[in-house]
């Protein structure tokens, strides 16, 4: 099998939780995409509910630093 530059593009989606929401807990998803990191307080929220159906940001604070 010869990789394309779309096959990359998707398999790279695909590791970093992008391609579609998956059905995972915060921490894992934390931990398979552990460079996962946040400029703003809010943006590891966001980053989360974009990877995981569903994401309940009160039930995974616990999860994320202060």
């Amino acid at each position: 099998m010869r990789l394309t530059a779309r096959r990359l593009n998707r398999a790279t989606l695909a590791r970093q939780l992008l391609l579609r929401r998956e059905p995972l807990r915060a921490a894992e998803a934390v931990r398979r995409v552990v460079a996962l990191q946040a400029q703003e307080a809010a943006s590891p929220y966001l980053a989360l509910w974009n990877r995981l159906a569903p994401f309940d940001p009160a039930a995974e604070v616990r999860l994320l630093p202060a």
